[in-house]
């Protein structure tokens, strides 16, 4: 009998360890900074830090042009680029990218949900995707930027008749 009641003892002591962990706040964050630091590891840090210097240029390179007061080349746009990416990187660091992400992760995904994340991306799959996200993102946004120049005309008369529409009070006159 005593023999019998130890191996039941010890069968609900595996099964305890073996009982899924409580889905509170602070194992979401664990299990977020995990995650994070999973695709900081593939890049996913770097790409973000050239996607914000790339969203700064645009605006920056026509301001540079003007204050040069010549059209600006290709050499100018990638020593701009690279500062505005050295100006984000001085205060976007590894570690402030990962709290944030963390942060927005937990707020957004259960504990089982971050843990299968976690195991895709160390799958073979998921360090690929990890690994070629950039790139992805980058020519899927060439390819919708050629859909959008082939439309721009339409889109523009599109958007000015609706703005017209929903602000008579700033439409030409022949429209009001």
């Amino acid at each position: 009998m005593k023999g019998i009641v130890t191996i039941v003892m010890v069968t609900m002591v595996a099964l305890a360890g073996c009982a899924p962990e409580k889905d509170t706040p602070e194992l979401r964050l664990k299990r977020a900074e995990e995650v994070a630091a999973l695709e900081v590891e593939h890049g996913a840090f770097d790409s973000a830090l050239d996607r914000g210097a790339n969203i700064a240029l645009s605006a920056s390179l026509i301001t540079l042009g003007e204050e040069l007061k010549r059209p600006t080349t290709e050499a100018d746009k990638e020593r701009l680029q690279g500062i505005l990416r050295e100006a984000l990187a001085g205060f976007m660091t590894k570690e402030a990218w990962i709290k944030v992400e963390s942060a927005v992760y937990a707020r957004h995904l259960t504990v089982s949900e971050l843990d299968d994340l976690a195991a895709f991306y160390r799958s073979a799959s998921g360090s690929k995707l990890l690994t070629v996200q950039s790139a992805l993102t980058t020519e899927m946004s060439e390819e919708a930027e050629k859909i959008f120049a082939e439309n721009r005309e339409s889109f523009a008369k599109r958007v000015g008749e609706a703005v017209n529409k929903a602000f008579p009070e700033i439409a030409p006159e022949a429209i009001r």
